[in-house]
């Protein structure tokens, strides 16, 4: 196999970073209507969440979590400023986000698209309204909606006809309907840029081996044979 033609300016270019690794971020791109760039992909989907928080917020920053999210966000928050609102609460949500207005550098709204505890589905118009007014940046754990909800299984996005909202950042996993082992982050290209060379806990593991190629087998069968979206 041969290195992809990123060469040394990928992090993992001296540890396992092949063509299929390529494909594979740039299938999950193109899946969320997303330019080339726009994905990292992590060996665990707990780590998409957890180590990606750790690098992107950290002290002078805020994150305001809906209460039900993953444990991995919480891990991911442990060392920075969070504050915790009722699930699914819209009117608690934004006094959050009221009081905290102009006290940190940035405020990242975090939340799931599908919460898997309770199976309801997040309020995402009003979410991302208010995080607009606010200035704030919302970030979609979509592990449980993606391949299950939306017309083409693009998940809660697409089901409140959001998909092409290009400044949300989209988390999820491989181990639901992509039927695998990782997990993977959806933003804009520069932020992926930095997340590859800063996040310690992606420049510094190994690859995902060739079995990942599965997953970008599993995505095409979203579309290809859509009787089996639930």
């Amino acid at each position: 196999m041969k290195n992809t033609v990123q060469g040394l300016d990928h992090p993992h270019s001296l540890a396992g970073y092949f063509q299929y690794h390529k494909e594979l971020e740039d299938k999950i791109s193109a899946f969320f209507h997303r330019p080339p760039g726009s994905t990292i992909v992590y060996t665990t989907g707990y780590t998409s969440n957890s180590a990606s928080l750790l690098c992107l917020l950290k002290k002078e920053d805020i994150a305001i979590v809906d209460m039900a999210v993953h444990s991995s966000v919480y891990e991911g928050l442990m060392g920075g400023t969070m504050q915790r609102f009722l699930h699914n609460d819209i009117e608690a949500l934004e006094h959050k986000l009221a009081i905290n207005k102009d006290s940190y550098r940035t405020k990242m709204v975090i939340i799931d698209g599908v919460y898997s505890q309770d199976g309801d589905i997040a309020k995402l118009k009003e979410i991302l309204e208010l995080c607009r007014h606010y200035g704030a940046v919302l970030l979609v754990d979509d592990a449980h909606g993606i391949g299950v909800i939306g017309k083409t299984g693009r998940g809660a996005l697409e089901y409140f006809d959001l998909l092409s909202q290009k400044d949300v950042i989209i988390t999820g996993t491989f181990s639901k309907t992509f039927a695998n082992v990782g997990g993977y982050l959806v933003a804009d290209p520069q932020l992926i840029s930095y997340l590859l060379f800063q996040s310690r806990q992606y420049a510094f593991s190994a690859a995902a081996t060739p079995a990942i190629c599965g997953v970008t087998r599993a995505i095409e069968l979203v579309d290809e044979e859509p009787q089996w979206q639930i």
